[in-house]
């Protein structure tokens, strides 16, 4: 069961012999164009291993993209050999993980920007310089020559289809998501309106029919109020078709040969395991809102009885999100303990290295201890004594060398060893993140149901209500939802701007560590390498700091139009109502506007600073930190898109989007 421990290990480093032989004879074989079947691990098996295998694939895909080659000219013998190891680690998952989505038919066109980039590397790496030597023309042409024949073994028909077929999946799996990511901006439009035009409508039915326009306000937001209505039902059986769909093509079908020889029940599981929130929520709002609407139609008892299962629909909602939160935490916990277990494999290979240098020295030091017979010549000597000499000889020359190689042994586990230790740390600030933001979606949850109640009037019943308190109850459960609404939709961008601030600080403070090592460093290979991270660190930092600047002016504008829109279309429909539509169309598309110009200001993310000589040779002479500073690249006006990168360092999703929609109005 080797795979198993390498679907499930964090780190090269921390895999037994056995496990690290089969991946370098996977990686080898394949880059030499002799694939193996034998390497390769069953589909039911990566399919298994879907979760940790994610989270592998993000953790050495992140790494990857901040990965430059020319570290390497100056780079240790363990360094390298550190890298090395976390290439062809990198390769074997990336392989795994382009086996299972290739098989069932999603855009894999990432996972081969990443495989070709780690086949380029290790080739590069093979025929890098010795530490601190200049390129010759003769070594650059070497190195042209192999790239040229080598730099896309990888393909070999192996694991990659032909092209027309390829670009046929991708094309397909494509729009899968691109249905998926407009039916979920769609429902976030269509769920703001629900609750803002809710809260208008109640009350405009306070307000006296002869107070200006209300009227002709009134019967204007009802007439609306039908699109809405047709939008929301259009939504949420679209997208839950699309599911369904979806998971039976999967589970029943198989979009593709690979996939349909598993079985039924483990493709199911799969997809179910994928589709489950968003699948539980359209049913239970589907369900609720066909006995809500034929309910009220029908008047009478079962028009009370509307109001009760909106409450428990909401009940409903705010389990679901209970049990997602259960969930990331189980996840996170499961990461953690990976980090832990392979961390602890490391300092037990780094304590049992560090017991064979003991031997090793004391081997030498007693080899070294006959020193004082080399000194005289051998016809001095006795044939016992030349015997020894020539005896040792050879075996000190040994130990001498098993010695350097624990010593690199460890220098390379030492080298892992801090790259866990440090993304242990981020991956815990990122579960701070991640609990904020699940405690203020189970908030607005929480909110939302509060409001329910009120509009259903569950606390009081209806014989001994008023219509006057009624209706007051109704105008307060709106209003909390559409508070709850708008404050959710604050603090979530308030916590990304928390989390990007704590990246930043992070980021600076790791800089000035290693600052403070390049100020007391007299190794020049090594303070080259120093100076590299910084440039990475202040480039991270700065994407960063453009991050909150974005984040803060996409919250503003959201919180402004969310709060005021309900209040000018009051205004335009009561108090000119001739111009009204007019006016709205004009906020609507000012609206749409800014938020086009927000979002082409949002930074593209940063890429690893190139290593300039003469740069760093500025910077070695007068050592300042603010002349690291490296700007990201920023959007442009009418610039062409292209295909999303999710290789960027610190590419942030939209905070705007939920995971699942704990909202549903009828």
């Amino acid at each position: 069961m080797t795979w198993h421990k390498i679907l499930d290990s964090m780190s090269f480093a921390a895999l037994d012999d056995d496990g690290q032989r089969t991946v370098r004879a996977c990686v080898t074989s394949f880059l030499n164009q002799s694939f193996d079947k034998s390497h390769e691990v069953a589909l039911i098996d990566v399919l298994k291993h879907r979760a940790p295998l994610s989270v592998t694939v993000n953790f050495y895909g992140k790494q990857l993209a901040e990965m430059d080659f020319m570290r390497t000219r100056y780079q240790t013998d363990a360094q390298k050999k550190s890298l090395e190891e976390n290439l062809l680690f990198s390769f074997y998952i990336f392989l795994a993980q382009y086996q299972l989505d290739h098989a069932q038919g999603q855009d894999v066109r990432v996972l081969e920007a990443r495989i070709k980039k780690c086949a380029l590397l290790l080739n590069e790496l093979r025929q890098a310089p010795t530490l601190g030597a200049k390129d010759t023309p003769e070594s650059q042409l070497t190195s042209a020559v192999g790239d040229s024949e080598k730099y896309l073994k990888y393909l070999g028909l192996v694991v990659v289809a032909p092209f027309v077929v390829e670009s046929i999946e991708e094309l397909r799996a494509g729009t899968d998501k691109n249905l998926e990511n407009l039916f979920n901006e769609l429902n976030n439009k269509r769920r703001y309106w629900v609750w803002g035009g809710g809260l208008l409508t109640r009350v405009l039915a306070m307000v006296s029919g002869t107070f200006y326009k209300t009227e002709s306000a009134r019967k204007t937001l009802d007439d609306a109020s039908v699109g809405v209505t047709y939008l929301s039902w259009f939504v949420l059986y679209t997208r839950w078709g699309l599911n369904v769909s979806l998971l039976g093509r999967h589970a029943i079908i198989g979009r593709t040969k690979e996939e349909a020889s598993l079985s039924h029940w483990a493709r199911l599981e799969d997809q179910w395991q994928q589709l489950n929130y968003t699948i539980l929520q359209d049913t239970f709002s589907i369900i609720a809102g066909l006995m809500c609407a034929f309910w009220a139609v029908a008047g009478g008892p079962l028009a009370y009885w509307a109001g009760p299962v909106s409450v428990m629909a909401r009940i409903l909602s705010l389990m679901v999100v209970l049990r997602e939160f259960v969930e990331e935490r189980t996840a996170h916990r499961t990461k953690m303990q990976r980090f832990e277990r392979d961390i602890g494999i490391l300092e037990d290979k780094i304590t049992h290295v560090d017991g064979q240098r003991f031997q090793l020295d004391e081997a030498i030091a007693l080899l070294e201890a006959t020193s004082h017979l080399r000194g005289k010549a051998l016809h001095a000597l006795s044939l016992q004594e030349q015997f020894r000499i020539i005896q040792e000889r050879p075996l000190l020359a040994k130990k001498r060398q098993e010695r350097e190689d624990a010593e690199r042994n460890k220098l390379c586990l030492l080298e892992q060893l801090g790259v866990l230790n440090q993304s242990a740390r981020h991956y815990r600030l990122d579960w701070r993140a991640t609990e904020n933001r699940m405690c203020l979606e189970f908030s607005f949850a929480s909110s939302l149901l509060a409001g329910t109640c009120f509009m259903a009037c569950v606390f009081f019943p209806p014989a001994i209500i008023l219509p006057s308190v009624a209706a007051i109850l109704n105008v307060t459960g709106a209003a909390v939802c559409f508070t709850g609404m708008i404050s959710f939709a604050t603090f979530k961008g308030r916590s990304a701007i928390a989390s990007a601030q704590t990246s930043d600080k992070s980021a600076r403070d790791d800089c000035e560590y290693l600052f403070a090592q390049f100020c007391a460093s007299t190794d020049e290979n090594e303070r080259k390498l120093l100076y590299m991270d910084m440039q990475l660190l202040q480039a991270r930092s700065s994407y960063q700091r453009e991050l909150i600047a974005y984040q803060q002016m996409k919250l503003v504008h959201s919180v402004v139009t969310q709060s005021l829109l309900p209040a000018f279309v009051f205004v335009a429909f009561v108090f000119m109502p001739a111009a009204g539509i007019g006016l709205l169309c004009l906020g609507i598309l000012a609206s749409m506007a800014s938020e086009y110009y927000i979002n082409q200001c949002k930074p593209k993310g940063f890429e690893p600073p190139a290593f300039d000589e003469a740069a760093y040779d500025a910077f070695n002479a007068k050592p300042l930190l603010e002349t690291l500073v490296v700007k990201p690249k920023k959007g442009e006006f009418f610039s062409k898109r292209s295909v999303k990168n999710h290789d960027e360092p610190g590419d942030e999703p939209d905070a705007d989007m939920l995971h699942h929609d704990p909202n549903f109005h009828w």
